[in-house]
């Protein structure tokens, strides 16, 4: 039977049930929680916000950079019975503070980074000899998780116990997790998918897996699988996209203990699901929105039952899917409409935000449509005759890249206060996830000199938004292309962006390392290198535009991994190890190289906003 009780009665549970067992195994050589130190852990950092002067009901902060502090922190702070509130801790201080207007923090729990405002550091919190604080019933409030927000501001979304509890266990029952299950975490600790990689598996008695700092490249990834002896794992569509190209392209098997990759975020490329299960990858095509806590239809899938399409498989038993039409009514089997999701999983809404909760979380009772409360998606769907959903694209302007939803409206705000700039607007350009891109277009302001302002732009933004916001290109136009009925044709834009990428290719034969470098490169973010010397996350580059050159080199006979990329960032550096690599006993001084770097990572360091996992 489900077990829909709120996620704190789940893990007391499963502290009972499994004291000893391993709850979070991190990266070695750092030792693993058993479920009792992980709750010993949780009442100590209760205890700290209690001495902190935070009453339950309270938001607090968490800014951590650590993943086990994140575990820690996250359990801590529903064991005071307080809501937290996941910030990006490489964000500016100007974004989260707009985050703070509409969520006030009493506290955010800390590691070294993040603002400092009631700051908490959860470094010098130690736990008591036992866990005095009972675990609170878990009522209100469980999250709030913010999202891109079309009005120019982060939205928070509010995320009930009661939902998040009925959402564990429809999750725990569709993906059949066990105690003997061991689940991969590795998405960045802001987005909700974190959760669905860690509360599962613990309400389960598994062991969540926390990956490696840093990006990871799909030969590293399914090394980490092998290793860790990882069961399941989620990764984005992405990912996914380019997972299943390396597989192809290489000698690399499935690890065998793999039984279900998880994957989802935007709808897939026609073809890719059926060849993943052509090369053996069990696959878990997942649909959510933040809405309706993180998940609400899985499809489950297995080498040699080919699917009809790229369905995302049937609601879990905790949700209420339908595809409506242009009059509110639900549509047939095959016809497109607009995605609703209703049922216990549902958010209460956007935090501070009535007006804009009540235009998107609707009440209705029309005919064919049970009565009740419905977040209206904005995506586009139809059911196949399977009975299986199909998610097809977007009624607005909504984007996703790399699995993240991104409102470029909230770009355009911050290019709107840009010095010299007139007028912005924001596309996403590509055709496939794997390559999709956020590309700014600016008109300039007049007597404003063309000369550097792309780059001064994008420099503005990077110190106004998170790095997953900053467009990868910013391009000045003299105006905007417009449709006949006087909108800004963003068609055109994306025309325009592709006409002006123009990709190098590699000539048959023997290469010099610059140009391969070059070649994949102008390939991968759509535009030469400004110089040999220009950093590759200046140039617009990110965590999945670096696997994606790291795999291309490797596809090319090069031995590079996503250190080496990360030692060198430019397309003269790398050139330059690839070349020492080439020479005689090159691949000794590498790996020595290698061995320095790894010594010197060992001792504590600030991750970077460049080293977030894909």
């Amino acid at each position: 039977m489900t077990d829909s009780r709120p996620f704190p009665a789940q893990f007391r549970d499963a502290v009972r049930r499994w004291p000893d067992r391993i709850a979070v195994e991190p990266p070695a050589p750092e030792p693993g929680l058993t479920y009792a130190r992980l709750d010993k852990e949780a009442a100590a950092v209760a205890a700290a916000l209690g001495r902190a002067g935070v009453a339950p009901g309270s938001y607090v902060g968490l800014s951590l950079a650590s993943r086990v502090n994140f575990c820690t922190g996250l359990l801590g702070t529903w064991r005071h019975a307080a809501v937290p509130v996941p910030l990006d801790a490489q964000a500016p201080l100007s974004y989260v503070r707009s985050i703070c207007a509409a969520v006030p923090l009493a506290a955010t729990l800390t590691d070294g980074g993040g603002p400092r405002d009631h700051a908490l550091d959860l470094r010098a919190v130690r736990p008591g000899q036992r866990a005095q604080m009972p675990w609170p019933p878990g009522r209100g409030t469980a999250y709030v998780m913010h999202t891109s927000g079309s009005t120019g501001a982060p939205k928070g979304v509010a995320v009930s116990h009661q939902a998040l509890g009925s959402y564990c266990g429809a999750f725990t029952s569709a993906v059949t997790l066990t105690a003997a299950d061991r689940f991969l975490q590795m998405a960045p600790l802001t987005f909700d998918v974190v959760l669905e990689e860690l509360l599962p598996v613990w309400a389960a008695g598994g062991t969540a897996v926390l990956a490696a700092p840093g990006p990871a490249d799909p030969a590293r990834f399914l090394r980490q699988i092998a290793g860790s002896r990882v069961t399941v794992a989620e990764i984005t569509t992405a990912y996914w996209s380019l997972l299943t190209r390396h597989l192809g392209r290489s000698a690399a098997a499935v690890p065998g203990c793999l039984r279900l990759l998880i994957a989802g975020g935007e709808p897939a490329p026609p073809g890719l699901l059926q060849r993943s299960l052509d090369l053996g990858l069990p696959i878990g095509h997942v649909y959510g929105v933040t809405e309706a806590a993180i998940t609400s239809a899985i499809g489950i899938f297995h080498p040699g039952q080919p699917p009809a399409g790229t369905p995302v498989g049937a609601p879990l038993s905790n949700s209420a899917v339908h595809i409506i039409g242009p009059g509110g009514q639900p549509v047939p089997s095959g016809e497109q409409g607009e995605v609703w999701i209703g049922g216990q999983g549902l958010a209460d809404g956007y935090a501070g935000d009535p007006e804009l909760t009540a235009r998107r979380f609707v009440t209705s009772s029309q005919p064919g449509l049970p009565p009740g409360r419905y977040y209206r998606t904005g995506d586009v769907g139809r059911w196949l005759e399977d009975g299986t959903l199909e998610i097809l694209g977007r009624i607005d302007a909504q984007v996703k890249v790399k699995g993240i939803r991104v409102e470029p409206a909230e770009i355009e705000a911050s290019l709107a206060q840009a010095p010299g700039v007139a007028s912005g607007t924001v596309v996403a350009a590509g055709d496939d996830p794997e390559h999709r891109r956020l590309v700014a277009f600016i008109v300039p302001s007049a007597g404003q000199p063309a000369t550097g302002i792309e780059r001064a732009v994008r420099g503005f933004l990077q110190r106004q938004l998170p790095a997953h916001l900053v467009p990868a290109s910013v391009i000045a136009v003299p105006a905007f292309p417009l449709t006949r009925h006087g909108k800004i044709d963003r068609q055109q834009l994306r025309n325009l962006y592709q006409a002006s990428a123009r990709p190098c290719t590699l000539r048959p034969g023997p290469q010099r390392a610059e140009a391969v470098v070059t070649a994949i490169w102008s390939t991968v973010l759509g535009h030469h290198p400004a110089s040999p010397d220009q950093n590759f996350f200046d140039a617009g580059g990110n965590s999945l535009a670096l696997l994606q050159i790291v795999t291309g080199l490797q596809d090319s006979g090069h031995d590079v991994s996503v250190d080496d990329f990360l030692r060198w960032p430019t397309a003269r550096g790398l050139a330059a190890a690839l070349d020492r690599q080439a020479a005689p006993g090159a691949e000794a001084i590498l790996q020595d190289a290698r061995a320095r770097e790894a010594r010197r990572r060992g001792r504590p360091r600030r991750r970077t906003q460049h080293e977030e996992n894909p």
